[in-house]
């Protein structure tokens, strides 16, 4: 008799399925080499000249079916795979090689997408890999194309069933039935990759990062998905699916009484006025943001602009990017963060360091790259002139690096001014304290800039000399050490002195029991993953200002994380009960 087991992931689309598992082994891509004949090369262009054009029509074709579903704004997910197969520099280097080393359009396109993506693949960071994926999906349409090969099309065969997949390429994903799918789990994945963005928008729940499942589940085998803690329990017991079929209804009255809370008044239990804004790294999420009730981008990230293009993106293409964000944040206000490349962000022609998170990256290359900083400032005050935007320096470390910056900002403001080109007359600038030393310099910092903003990632990561990306010390991470509650203690503290705003745009903002201490160290602006802005909210409505500061003192003053966590626990536990988690919140 079969029993019960539990596969724990990542949570990624809220909800709750039961049904039979509909397994899709990995799906391998064979690219034949060879040579060609001289006189062959010209068929050979245009072959593939005749596979772009028929993935390009095929993605449209996906585009357009999302927006008929009234899925405008996921549609723009594509945008990125267009790009790749209307990139003319990207395109002219594999005519380039079919040409010059008389290859198959199958290898050539193969082995130029290689090199454009294992930049991607190289990053520690898990967006920048999920990237990599999306490039992955065109390479395969575009060499089945090639090959006279058809797109898998799983849509048709599967009939209420919860998909188990290594992977789901997004344009996959996007053609799936909602009315056949009852829950989708990958063996990989993460919270922010397309596939996961357009679970969310077609309301399937979904679990990624299962880890190798695929080999210890029976194709048709009855499966439990719940996409709220982030697991799949296969032949789960009578018990458990009597259990989770309440869980499911408490699910849908909790999403209910939360999104509520999206449109409600930011304010803290006694009136004082909060702002709830959002991490985004593509326009395209606006209007998602804004239904959870985003009032601002707290951080809008550029780096994907430069490792897309595999090169430093130009003034012009910066500049239509950040206008298209300013315009469709209607009015709201967006803070945009210089280029945070380096660590394990790379570029081509960019040496991996021996310790790149002490290394050559954020403020430090871009006053090592002149050229580059001031065209990203320049593209940034451009947009500003359509809406109101300010300026976030990543990592600045010392009043020097700071000096330094701002007399960029400002030849770069005079400069367009000269020149006659429209840009924001008053543009708020501000640095971002990611290190101990910056924190202990916040008194200085804070004389210098228009506001400081905590990035409390990578504040706690240099705070306790732990690799945030290394899973055998992951457990050393921990926000709540009181180390780190100190040092932002400290910024706050300086940020009153100056009379400047401290914000808070790490995952410390939107973790709710974390939340409560930043609010009582004196933070009243959050940027957030969007969809724990809900949570976030009702969390702090229902605290006052000096209850939070009564147990941020207390939190403050412990020797462990454990017991300052602890403080936050047995204050507010009652008032953290009734908050309606929401997928990827972890707290």
């Amino acid at each position: 008799m079969p029993v019960e087991k539990i596969h724990g992931g990542v949570p990624v689309s809220v909800g709750v399925a039961f049904g039979p598992t509909y397994l899709i082994t990995p799906d391998a891509l064979r690219v034949p080499r060879y040579s060609i004949d001289a006189s062959n090369v010209d068929s050979e262009v245009e072959r593939l000249e005749a596979a772009l054009a028929k993935t390009q029509a095929d993605i449209e074709r996906v585009q357009q079916a999302l927006v008929s579903a009234g899925k405008k704004d996921e549609a723009t997910i594509f945008d990125s795979h267009l790009l790749i197969v209307e990139d003319n520099e990207f395109l002219d280097s594999v005519r380039e090689q079919i040409r010059g080393a008389a290859e198959n359009a199958e290898y050539a396109f193969h082995s130029r997408v290689l090199e454009a993506i294992r930049r991607l693949d190289q990053s520690e960071d898990p967006y920048l890999r999920e990237r990599a994926k999306d490039i992955r999906d065109v390479e395969h349409r575009v060499v089945r194309a090639l090959l006279g090969e058809r797109e898998p099309a799983f849509g048709d065969l599967i009939d209420n069933a919860i998909v188990v997949a290594h992977d789901l390429p997004a344009t996959i994903t996007a053609e799936l039935d909602r009315d056949k799918i009852l829950g989708i789990a990958t063996e990989v994945g993460a919270p922010h990759s397309h596939t996961a963005i357009l679970a969310r928008a077609l309301e399937i729940p979904a679990v990624v990062g299962l880890g190798p499942v695929l080999a210890e589940l029976q194709h048709g085998g009855p499966a439990l998905l719940d996409g709220r803690e982030g697991v799949l329990i296969s032949d789960p017991a009578e018990e458990t699916v009597d259990r989770y079929e309440r869980v499911r209804d408490t699910i849908a009255q909790r999403r209910a009484e939360l999104m509520t809370m999206a449109g409600a008044p930011s304010l803290s239990a006694d009136g004082q006025s909060l702002t709830f804004q959002a991490n985004l790294e593509f326009a395209r999420e606006v209007d998602s943001a804004l239904a959870f009730g985003c009032e601002g981008v707290g951080l809008y990230r550029t780096e994907y602009l430069f490792l897309q293009s595999g090169g430093e993106a130009t003034e012009e293409d910066q500049y239509a990017v950040y206008r298209k964000l300013v315009d469709r944040m209607g009015g709201r206000s967006v803070t945009i963060r210089t280029v945070d490349l380096g660590g394990d962000k790379l570029l081509a022609g960019m040496e991996p360091e021996d310790n790149p998170f002490l290394g050559w990256r954020a403020i430090r290359y871009c006053l090592d790259r002149p050229e580059v900083f001031r065209a990203q400032l320049r593209a940034i005050l451009r947009a500003g002139a359509h809406g109101p935007v300010s300026i976030m320096l990543p990592m600045v470390a010392t009043i020097d690096e700071a000096d330094v910056a701002i007399a960029h900002v400002e030849a770069v403001q005079r400069s367009l001014d000269e020149e006659g080109v429209e840009c924001a007359q008053e543009c708020a600038l501000g640095a971002l304290i990611e290190t101990p030393g910056a924190a202990l310099m916040a008194n200085e910092l804070a004389t210098r800039f228009d506001f400081l903003s905590l990035g409390t990632n990578d504040l706690v990561q240099y705070t306790l000399a732990v690799d945030r990306g290394n899973r055998r010390i992951a457990h050393l991470f921990q926000p709540f050490h009181p180390a780190v509650l100190r040092l932002i203690r400290d910024v706050c503290e300086a940020g009153e002195r100056a009379a400047i705003e401290v914000t808070v745009c790490g995952e410390m903002a939107g973790n709710s029991r974390a939340a409560v201490l930043l609010m009582g160290l004196g933070v009243t602006r959050f940027s957030m993953v969007p969809a724990r802005i809900p949570r976030i909210k009702q969390v702090l409505s229902r605290i006052t200002i000096d209850e939070a500061r009564e147990a941020a003192s207390e939190a403050v003053a412990m020797a462990t994380s454990a017991s300052a966590r602890a403080v936050i626990e047995a204050r507010f536990a009652d008032r953290f009960e009734s908050a309606t988690a929401t997928a990827g919140e972890g707290s």
